[in-house]
């Protein structure tokens, strides 16, 4: 019990004391701009949240950007995954490390970074991707096309995750278990 103890603390340190000290925080009246004191409100802070039309819609985009990305970074990841698992012979085997490695560039690149540069490519006057259009295109500001954008922009940054977590899945199955499965007639 003693050896945990270091992990406990940090445990409560970082998680569960900051968790209760916002809900804490959530039952008061408090502008640290203004000043430090808080006055408890009860649960008129989520009341008040509750009526606010912006918050169901900040909801609905929220859950709608979640299901699209989560989604599509499933589906690319797990295709692109079965497809660098397969890889046994020639040209591409011989360059299916580098191949794979090249897969995990967007995953390392700090988010910050990659957002600065998604953000220089959405540009509508010198972005690449206008560019490339040869059209100009409010990519952020449309209120049509924001989400679009941003889940693209995520999408790239986070379907390594997934390659790479559902490639160690499939080359951890092994070949005996695929040979089986053909002698039992298992389609694809």
């Amino acid at each position: 019990m003693l050896l945990s103890l270091p992990c406990l603390l940090f445990v409560f340190l970082f998680i569960v004391y900051p968790l209760f000290r916002n809900v804490q925080l959530s039952l008061n009246s408090y502008n640290p701009l203004k000043s430090p004191e808080t006055r408890f409100v009860g649960l008129e802070n989520y009341a008040w949240l509750i009526r606010e039309p912006a918050f169901f819609n900040s909801l609905l985009v929220t859950l709608a950007f979640t299901a699209v990305s989560v989604m599509l970074e499933l589906l690319l990841g797990f295709t692109i995954s079965y497809l660098l698992s397969r890889i046994k012979e020639g040209l591409l085997a011989r360059l299916s490390a580098p191949l794979t490695s090249s897969f995990l560039i967007p995953w390392v690149i700090p988010g910050i970074s990659a957002a600065v540069a998604w953000r220089f490519l959405y540009h509508p006057s010198f972005g690449l991707i206008n560019a490339l259009l040869g059209r100009q295109v409010m990519w952020i500001s449309n209120p049509t096309l924001a989400l679009f954008s941003i889940v693209v922009a995520d999408v790239w940054k986070t379907t390594p995750f997934f390659v790479f977590i559902l490639l160690a899945g499939f080359l951890s199955i092994p070949p005996e278990q695929y040979e089986a499965a053909k002698v039992d007639g298992v389609s694809a």
